[in-house]
């Protein structure tokens, strides 16, 4: 996936998260937060979706990957 893309997906991501976010968009999700170990110190956030609110549609004929 190019940076564009990811940066696309990441924006898309965020707007769904947005409250005001039609329902039709709104996706089920628990966050589970780990706070920075003394080895990292990195704060590890890890989502966990319900496919059940998933779904996926084709807009192209293509789905290969560009890189």
């Amino acid at each position: 996936m190019h940076k564009e893309d990811t940066d696309a997906v990441a924006e898309n991501f965020s707007r769904l998260l947005e409250l005001d976010a039609p329902s039709a968009t709104q996706i089920v999700f628990q966050a589970q937060v780990e706070p920075p170990s003394e080895k990292s110190k990195k704060v590890v956030v890890t989502f966990h979706i319900d496919p059940r609110t998933l779904a996926f549609e084709r807009r192209t004929a293509a789905w290969n990957s560009r890189d």
